[in-house]
């Protein structure tokens, strides 16, 4: 099991602590060198994707920072790169939108379950 297999799997139990909802997370390292992995959630509005935010921030200090973060100011798709893992907060319509999962349909795809 890889570290970053690991950060991306902390990263979506952080967002499940703050009811991030359909959360993904998909190996693309087979398929590009951007990322290992992507971590895809759901916040219910752009407060709650702030707070999933603020919890995967919170919850990697002081090991991990990413290297750099978008989409705060409208909160709709905040990205926060890890270099390794990118973690995608949506808003329902932008994840619809954007679908993601359908862009990357090549890669392991794994369901979050908490346990």
């Amino acid at each position: 099991m890889s570290s970053s297999y690991q950060i991306a799997k902390k990263a979506s139990e952080l967002a499940f602590s703050k009811k991030a909802e359909d959360i993904l997370i998909i190996e693309i390292k087979d398929l590009t060198s951007i990322a290992d992995y992507f971590v895809i959630c759901t916040a219910n509005s752009a407060i709650h994707g702030k707070a999933i935010y603020e919890t995967i921030l919170d919850g990697f200090v002081p090991k991990e920072k990413p290297y750099k973060v978008e989409g705060l100011n409208n909160s709709t798709w905040i990205i926060m790169d890890y270099i390794n893992i990118i973690v995608h907060i949506f808003q329902e319509k932008e994840r619809s939108y954007y679908s993601i999962e359908r862009l990357w349909n090549d890669g392991n795809f794994e369901k979050f379950k908490n346990i």
